[in-house]
């Protein structure tokens, strides 16, 4: 790299940016096959922070600060995150362990229709379980009915038929909820196990033509930067993080490192 002050050299510099990526893997691990980006990322900031000790004297008249010395420097990195995969997820809810294979019973409802007598509901999915009915009637009273009294399950085909006149018609019992499980697989993982995730990081920006920002962070911890929500249906889902800097040996936080134009497209 030239010694050219590649910023005087592109107004362009530093003001657009293109695209803004987070590499993370666990700390320790040598094997490049580790790395993985977090995906699309917003509002991203450096957050540096520094515990200064003050000396005052009044030698010369008025007490004044005549020195200070930095007793603490450190240095986060917030962002939010906006895809949410599994790796994600681990790093959200703090797990740093391999996910594991694992059978749930998802619980899912439905409210329908008082089919009528003799009369079926169709759940919509098959291989179900532990089916249960319920019905508000008009005064706000619950009725729980009975399975092979009230009605059966079909758990192979999600079919629930009524037996007889069991929930009454469609004006004393207009609705019926209907409670079940189904077992589904997918990855499990822990919720807050209670450590930390520490990791090795290199965060970049890419600008709009000329100067190019690495900046290299090799031991952080990951944590949660504030609540965790899932959104009303009106935005797509984001979690606030924050990559919390820890001192290396040299006692530095990390590089950074300004690249020439031309050395990422």
């Amino acid at each position: 790299m030239s010694d050219v002050n590649v910023r005087a050299a592109d107004p362009r510099n530093l003001l657009v940016v293109e695209r803004a990526s987070l590499w993370l893997r666990n700390k320790g691990s040598s094997d490049p096959a580790d790395w993985r980006e977090v995906g699309s990322i917003m509002d991203v900031e450096f957050d540096p922070t520094d515990d200064r000790l003050k000396h005052k004297s009044n030698r010369r008249g008025a007490r004044v600060t005549d020195r200070e010395i930095i007793t603490d420097r450190g240095m986060g990195v917030n962002f939010k995150l906006e895809e949410i995969n599994l790796h994600n997820l681990q790093y959200i809810f703090g797990d740093g362990e391999d996910a594991v294979a694992a059978t749930v019973a998802m619980k899912e409802s439905k409210i329908v229709a008082n089919p009528g007598s003799g009369g079926t509901i169709d759940l919509g999915h098959t291989d179900i379980k532990n089916t249960i009915l319920r019905s508000p009637a008009l005064d706000g009273a619950e009725t729980t009915y009975v399975e092979t009294t009230d009605y059966t399950v079909d758990e192979a085909t999600g079919i629930v038929s009524i037996l007889g006149a069991a929930l009454g018609d469609e004006t004393t019992v207009p609705e019926v909820h209907v409670f079940f499980e189904k077992d589904v697989e997918g990855q499990q993982f822990r919720l807050f196990p209670g450590q930390e995730i520490e990791v090795e990081s290199q965060f970049s920006v890419l600008g709009e033509g000329g100067a190019k920002q690495i900046y290299d962070v090799p031991s952080a911890v990951l944590k949660v930067g504030g609540p965790i929500t899932f959104g009303n249906g009106d935005a797509f889902q984001s979690v606030p993080m924050r990559l919390e800097a820890l001192g290396g040996s040299t006692g530095a936080l990390g590089t950074g490192t300004l690249v020439d134009e031309g050395e990422v497209d």
